[in-house]
């Protein structure tokens, strides 16, 4: 069965597994690979997603506040609407994502690898950017209020 279709709460499951074995002290790659799922308009707020691989994902409209994303591979992923505030995004690669629409308010993009993202109105009102790679990002109408760069 192709990743992209598993069922939701499937994976649901999988995430809430995963953070159980990460307590525990388990540290898989198995663990860490949801390249290419389907969460679209799923709820994943102050889940512990560090080192998580979710290139090519579809998490359209996901709501991502508060999750610690630190060096998630997302390259290539879906983030279209995903509200993302507060979340810990340091190191992570975010190379070719959409996040078109997105909100990131205050989140955390130290050192996070933004080449080639479409970031066309995006709110990254009081994020933090410094290190960040935004080469050739498309950042027509995003907003940058209060960010540190």
């Amino acid at each position: 069965m192709a990743r992209k279709d598993w069922d939701r709460q499937k994976v649901l499951y999988w995430l809430k597994a995963r953070v159980m074995m990460l307590e525990e002290g388990h540290d898989t790659y198995e663990a860490n690979d949801f390249a290419r799922i389907v969460l679209t308009g799923e709820d994943l707020r102050y889940f512990d997603l560090d080192q998580i691989n979710f290139e090519g994902a579809d998490l359209w409209k996901v709501d991502l506040r508060g999750v610690n994303l630190l060096r998630a591979r997302l390259k290539g992923a879906n983030l279209k609407e995903a509200r993302l505030d507060g979340a810990k995004l340091q190191y992570a690669d975010l190379q070719n994502v959409n996040l078109r629409r997105a909100s990131l308010c205050n989140a955390d993009l130290r050192n996070a690898d933004l080449r080639d993202a479409d970031l066309r109105f995006a709110d990254f009102s009081g994020a933090n950017l410094q290190g960040a790679n935004l080469q050739g990002v498309d950042r027509r109408e995003a907003i940058f209020l209060n960010t540190k760069q």
